[in-house]
């Protein structure tokens, strides 16, 4: 297999599986830093695949790309459909957090905060 593409597949693969188990641990254990990781994880193997892809392509050295990563069995199909997943998961989460926030911060039409009570002090 060319040095030119074993070489940058192997460390972004390095990278995205390192990353991958940080960010298992994170969410496993609840930390807060763990949407970023799950984020960073995401963006780095997607970039990674992409990479993969384009420079098998560009470099004829497509027929290497099914040996080490099995994109010959199924395709690069269900690896980027997954991290397409995760970011969409990840956005519906954000989503639902702003909105949470934005819905604190309202006041109704009489002039009190949402989730008052109203009752004699």
């Amino acid at each position: 297999m060319p040095l030119q593409f074993a070489y940058p597949a192997a460390i972004g693969d390095l990278v995205a599986a390192v990353l991958a188990f940080v960010a298992i641990f994170a969410v496993r254990e609840i930390a807060r830093a763990a949407p970023f990781l799950v984020w960073l994880f995401n963006i780095v193997g997607m970039a990674t695949s992409f990479s993969r892809i384009t420079l098998a392509t560009s470099t004829g050295r497509r027929p290497f790309m099914a040996r080490p990563t099995g994109y010959g069995v199924l395709g690069a199909g269900p690896l980027l459909v997954s991290h397409y997943v995760v970011f969409v998961v990840m956005l519906a989460g954000r989503r639902a957090q702003i909105t949470k926030r934005s819905q604190r911060g309202r006041i109704d039409a009489v002039g009190q905060a949402r989730g008052s009570a109203t009752g004699a002090a």
